[in-house]
């Protein structure tokens, strides 16, 4: 795709993560009728972002129940949050604790950043 195309493409997912997920796949289909490549490309940019929402949540809960036991100062090296074991940690300060993790739960392999924000501090810390 040329640059022009990854612009709408980028415009069309933004404007389908808007709609009703009841009504997205009617309206990707009328929005892409005549244009098949570009319906199979944001097709798979909903998929993707659909998978990655199941793991923000299964994540973000583990982080809530680790947050409950104690963890923000007991070492977490081996603990799981959804998919991901902690690595090692990458570094600490006010506003919590940075962790590499690594996915492995055969799937796929890769690494991310997993912040363990501080409990008690700014309420619209944790939605942010």
């Amino acid at each position: 795709m040329g640059n022009l195309d990854w612009q709408r493409l980028e415009a069309l997912f933004e404007a389908a993560l808007e709609q009703p997920v009841e009504a997205r796949t009617e309206w990707v289909a009328r929005i892409t009728a005549e244009q098949p490549e570009l319906r199979a490309s944001l097709e798979r940019l909903l998929e993707a972002d659909a998978g990655t929402a199941a793991i923000d949540q299964a994540v973000g809960g583990a982080a809530r129940a680790l947050l409950a036991d104690g963890a923000a100062t007991r070492p977490l090296i081996g603990e799981r949050f959804g998919p991901y074991r902690i690595v090692s940690e990458l570094g600490h300060g006010g506003m919590g604790r940075v962790f590499l993790g690594e996915r492995d739960d055969e799937q796929y392999r890769g690494q991310v950043a997993i912040k363990l924000i501080a409990q008690g501090g700014d309420p619209g810390l944790e939605e942010r």
